[in-house]
């Protein structure tokens, strides 16, 4: 199979070399499939125009992408619809999460009281590994059955505010308002948010900075923590998508 793979982060760099690896053959010459960035496929990604039938492999596609797709009547694989590979990238950043506390604690995270808010994928991978670590985990869910499934000392959402006074760390996946300004406010000294979510995350950033909150972004983590087992994932997407 011929792919034209674009992208310039390690992630990419190591999708060309494992490509390679595995015998199929770079070139932007009438490739079968075209290899998007990850997360977000924008127009702009594409330098020249593409044939009728085109496939990509990409992210998500923005609006103008999507648009330009269904114009020219591409093929579009999104890979962060698929639950295989979501479920290995959820792992990989969980791992480079626990890597990331750790190097800013400088030492253990076992006696270290956690929560994490949203239990989707990534929130259920981190619970997991914080809690065989030996750390006091709580869990901030919406759905009461997603807390149930979480276990004890899980609260709902509008809780928040009264709990996080006791956390060190606070996990959040959510990519919506979920750490409001009083619960900012309500943060122990010392304390640290690490942010997994895409924008508009779950904070208001300048409110943050304005309170002194201690926030570490850390979006993309499998691709800049482990860019060869993320990008053996992507591999294995693309194989199970268009084939080999």
């Amino acid at each position: 199979m011929r792919l034209c793979i674009y992208g310039t982060d390690k992630r990419s760099e190591c999708l060309r070399q494992i490509a390679s690896e595995r015998g199929y053959l770079l070139t932007d010459i009438r490739p079968d499939a075209v290899v998007l960035p990850l997360p977000r496929a924008k127009l702009s990604d594409v330098k020249r125009m593409f044939p009728k039938g085109q496939i990509f492999i990409c992210g998500t596609a923005d609006d103008a992408f999507t648009k330009e797709a269904r114009q020219n009547h591409w093929l579009l694989h999104p890979v962060l619809a698929d639950e295989t590979f979501q479920q290995a990238n959820a792992q990989l950043t969980a791992e480079a999460a626990l890597y990331k506390a750790m190097a800013r604690e400088k030492g253990a995270l076992c006696k270290k009281k956690c929560m994490v808010i949203g239990y989707g994928r990534i929130g259920r991978a981190l619970v997991s590994m914080l809690r065989g670590l030996g750390c006091k985990t709580r869990v901030a869910a919406r759905r009461a059955e997603t807390r149930r499934e979480a276990g004890e000392g899980s609260i709902a959402m509008n809780e928040i505010e009264n709990a996080i006074g006791q956390m060190d760390w606070i996990f959040n996946t959510v990519p919506s308002p979920v750490i409001l300004t009083d619960a900012l406010k309500n943060m122990k000294e010392g304390a640290t948010v690490m942010e997994l979510a895409s924008p508009p995350y779950g904070l208001d950033m300048a409110e943050a900075e304005r309170l002194g909150v201690q926030v570490q972004l850390e979006g993309g983590l499998p691709g800049r923590y482990c860019p060869r087992d993320a990008a053996e994932a992507w591999m294995e997407y693309i194989e199970r998508s268009v084939g080999k």
